[in-house]
């Protein structure tokens, strides 16, 4: 496990060294970083031993979510505080795309049951909206301020509507059904 966590670690690193330019030498650095993450991440999930025990996968899940969030939160901070340069944003694109990857892989509904899934996709739904409600925050935080320079509000606010998308999708969480759920609760309740 520790050369594929390794790799991820080295993933990472290297965007660091990412130029201000995007120059040649910024596509071969993100595209090396993005290399690196799929062996790493793919490596360490074919050695990750599975967990029989629903604590541990409970554990699990919650270790790999907080990993993934706090990927895409640092992402983000840099389009902060880089005014949403091109680079800042893409390295805020490839975080996102790996912190769902992981997120939708942790939070998979292979091998749950009924109530397991609901409560999997009620905390799916929290999470989207709370990143789309931080988004509307950014959002109106720029148009409410009075400077005229841009500190990467507009950016951050964007990267946050488009990561709630993107969880909301790749986790497949089906709001219709929690729609119709209510109202048969709401039937039921006004019939007795």
């Amino acid at each position: 496990m520790l050369i594929p966590c390794g790799i991820l670690v080295v993933s990472y690193l290297v965007l660091y060294y990412l130029p201000q330019d995007t120059t040649w030498k910024f596509w071969a650095i993100f595209v090396a970083s993005i290399f690196l993450f799929c062996i790493g991440y793919f490596g360490l999930i074919d050695v990750f031993p599975n967990s029989k025990n629903g604590s541990s996968s409970t554990l699990f899940r919650c270790i790999t979510s907080a990993f993934a969030a706090g990927m895409f939160a640092v992402g983000l901070y840099y389009v902060y505080i880089a005014n949403g340069s091109y680079p800042s944003l893409a390295v805020c694109t490839l975080l996102l795309i790996e912190g769902v990857t992981i997120f939708s892989s942790a939070f998979s509904e292979t091998g749950m049951t009924q109530a397991e899934a609901e409560n999997r996709n009620m905390c799916i739904l929290a999470v989207v909206v709370l990143m789309a409600l931080l988004g509307f925050v950014f959002f109106f935080k720029e148009i409410l301020s009075e400077t005229t320079d841009n500190v990467g509000r507009i950016e951050t606010a964007t990267m946050l509507w488009i990561g709630a998308a993107a969880v909301y999708e790749m986790c497949s969480v089906d709001l219709r059904y929690y729609i119709e759920k209510k109202k048969t609760q709401k039937k039921k309740g006004s019939s007795t």
